[in-house]
């Protein structure tokens, strides 16, 4: 290495270059942790499911759903989301699948706890589109 190149490797700009890849690592690692926290708490409920879990689980769905190729599943950018998620890991993904298929089941409040009819019926239609988007594509 020479005089020039040390100077560039140890110069300010150069850690930070490396820092900020590092943030962005450890950013990515919790957006994905908080994920499937969400999913696990779904999945780990037991016999009661609580409404605001489910509902956590059914948006980590949409999140990871909308960022599959070609779904049908999108998020309006005025929604929160402030850039893209990172690469998620297809175990997230079956992870997703079997949260959002207990969030459908009886004992679940996000199943059953609704006031207006009109909005359980347009979730109920919603959450299986969003599973269908999660699915593994078959052969190709």
């Amino acid at each position: 290495m020479n005089s020039s190149q040390a100077l560039t490797a140890s110069s300010p700009a150069a850690g930070s270059s490396l820092m900020d890849t590092s943030v962005t690592r450890s950013v990515a690692t919790l957006a994905i942790d908080v994920l499937e926290r969400a999913f696990q708490r779904v999945t780990s409920s037991g016999a009661r499911l609580d409404g605001g879990d489910g509902a956590e689980a059914v948006a980590a769905g949409v999140l990871i759903a909308s960022t599959i190729p070609d779904s049908p599943i999108s998020i309006d950018p005025d929604d929160g989301l402030r850039g893209p998620l990172p690469k998620i890991p297809t175990s997230l993904r079956a992870l997703a699948r079997l949260a959002l298929d207990r969030v459908l089941q009886d004992g679940s409040e996000m199943a059953t706890g609704w006031v207006d009819s009109a909005d359980a019926d347009q979730w109920r239609r919603e959450v299986p589109r969003i599973l269908e988007a999660l699915e593994e594509p078959t052969g190709h």
